[in-house]
């Protein structure tokens, strides 16, 4: 995988791109007039799930984890599945952060007593 723009690799753009473009016509990777429309459409959403994703510090179990649930997702879901795609991105983004407290938060301390 290599880091391009976002620090997100180009493997997990690509993944990403795919899911959205698929989830936003059926058929839209299948020419390049139609890839050309569904990612001026996508544009917004596409960067903003990018920014997200580099902003938060993803194991690769949890990226490869995130791109079968937004193929699955791309394939399976119609019209709904961009919005199922958001949640993805976010719950992903947060199990993370969850994850990363957790591991620095010693066993009784007050966040994990709040918490618990």
């Amino acid at each position: 995988s290599t880091s391009v723009r976002f620090g997100v690799s180009l493997d997990v753009q690509l993944s990403l791109c795919s899911a959205v473009l698929r989830a936003t016509h059926p058929n839209s990777l299948s020419s390049p007039a139609l890839i050309h429309a569904a990612s001026w459409a996508s544009e917004r959403r596409l960067y903003h799930h990018c920014a997200l994703l580099s902003a938060a510090v993803l194991s690769d179990a949890h990226l490869d984890a995130m791109i079968s649930r937004l193929d699955v997702i791309s394939r399976t879901r119609g019209a709904a599945a961009l919005g199922e795609i958001d949640v993805c991105i976010v719950q992903t983004v947060m199990e993370a952060a969850f994850r990363q407290i957790e591991a620095i938060s010693a066993p009784g301390d007050a966040a994990q007593i709040g918490w618990g």
